[in-house]
């Protein structure tokens, strides 16, 4: 699996991979952080065919248009590979912190539209 990783990873990017390591997460496939020989590190999502990743990857970049949310830059997306850029964070949530993202939450539910819903279907819709 890891050669196979490594291989898809490279071809996306363009870059060699120095390191591999599984991180948690990810409910519709495995997610790493691959190190690359240059440039900052990256987070890869990996599926099977039909998991929808093209479309996340979609929706990473609307979000990252349309709003304030730290959203990470998309470099590759396809139906079964998702490489994005490894945002850093030390993993605590204090109460500004906490604040702050229902501030950015309010805003993003204020984005409006000529029509009712979005141009396409979204991985959050049957929610």
């Amino acid at each position: 699996m890891q050669s196979d990783l490594r291989r898809r990873v490279e071809a996306a990017t363009g870059r060699r991979v120095a390191a591999v390591a599984p991180l948690s997460g990810g409910c519709i496939g495995a997610v790493y952080r691959v190190e690359l020989m240059e440039g900052a590190p990256v987070v890869v999502k990996v599926g099977t065919p039909g998991a929808g990743l093209a479309l996340e990857g979609w929706m990473l970049d609307y979000l990252a248009r349309r709003s304030a949310l730290p959203v990470p830059a998309v470099h590759h997306a396809d139906d079964a590979l998702l490489v994005m850029d490894c945002l850093a964070a030390d993993g605590r949530l204090d109460a500004g912190a906490e604040a702050h993202a229902a501030e950015l939450l309010a805003a993003l539910h204020g984005i409006g539209a000529p029509d009712y819903g979005l141009e396409r279907d979204t991985l959050i819709g049957g929610l």
